[in-house]
């Protein structure tokens, strides 16, 4: 089994700013989506429970949100996560 990457809070650059498809602030283990730096990406950082994953991808895997899945065709039948 592959180490999960380093967890990253975003609430140390960015206090108090909503975040994921939930519109909640940071809370949790979260996930950057692969796409974020596209203006279409809604939420950029998820909480995992609202991306559907039980745990972080792996390293060498890209994870992309549900609404990038759909525009870039990618990860669409698991649930986002890209070798």
């Amino acid at each position: 089994m592959e180490d999960a990457p380093e967890q990253y809070d975003p609430s140390r650059e960015y206090p108090g700013r909503i975040y994921c498809i939930c519109n909640d602030t940071v809370g949790g283990t979260m996930v950057l989506c692969e796409n974020h730096r596209d203006n279409d990406c809604k939420g950029k950082w998820f909480h995992l429970r609202c991306a559907g994953l039980h745990r972080s991808p792996a390293k060498n895997v890209r994870w992309y949100c549900m609404d990038c899945r759909k525009k870039l065709g990618r990860g669409l039948l698991h649930n986002g996560v890209v070798r």
